[in-house]
């Protein structure tokens, strides 16, 4: 996940792609050898427990406004998660493994920016976790609303093999793709 700073900040900057370019640092449409090593590279990264995704949640959420729209799992077992407010300004928080949070970037709204479109409550953690992990058993990795109509949300998870596989959900959290790298 090389420069993923900079692919998030541009997922961030660019509302109005469908696919995020956090994730698609780690994975892409079509399997190959980087993609492997991104999901190996992972090590032990993601969690099995939506609880366990909405302490980080809250513990970013201290720190930061807005609704919180994404969150996605580091190397070193630090999580980031996106916030945005009605007005669209988006802020960035990681928490580290021991829990500390720290703001890593703030955005203003731009004229093309949103209120978000949902929010990563607990019942939506909960729901996109189980979901997900119905169709692949694994390590959740990343979740995130977008304002795709069709499947507003999007959910990473590292499968037993090491793999990641990207899976869309629709608003009734019903998988609407599932793609293995």
């Amino acid at each position: 996940m090389a420069g993923g700073g900079i692919a998030i900040g541009a997922a961030i900057a660019d509302e109005d792609d469908d696919d995020d370019d956090r994730q698609t640092s780690m994975t892409t449409d079509a399997p190959n050898e980087d993609d492997e090593d991104a999901a190996a590279d992972l090590g032990d990264a993601g969690t099995s427990s939506a609880d366990e995704l909405m302490e980080i949640i809250d513990a970013a959420a201290a720190e930061a406004e807005g609704e919180p729209v994404a969150i996605d799992a580091e190397r070193d077992g630090a999580w980031d998660v996106q916030f945005r407010t009605e007005a669209g300004e988006e802020t960035e928080v990681r928490v580290a493994a021991d829990g500390t949070a720290t703001v890593i970037a703030t955005e203003a709204a731009d004229a093309d920016d949103a209120a978000p479109t949902g929010s990563l409550d607990a019942d939506t953690v909960e729901a996109l976790v189980s979901a997900a992990l119905a169709e692949v058993d694994g390590r959740v990795i990343d979740l995130e609303i977008d304002d795709d109509t069709t499947s507003p949300y999007s959910v990473t998870v590292v499968a037993q093999d090491g793999r990641a596989v990207d899976i869309a959900l629709d608003a009734e959290m019903t998988v609407v793709t599932s793609d293995r790298d």
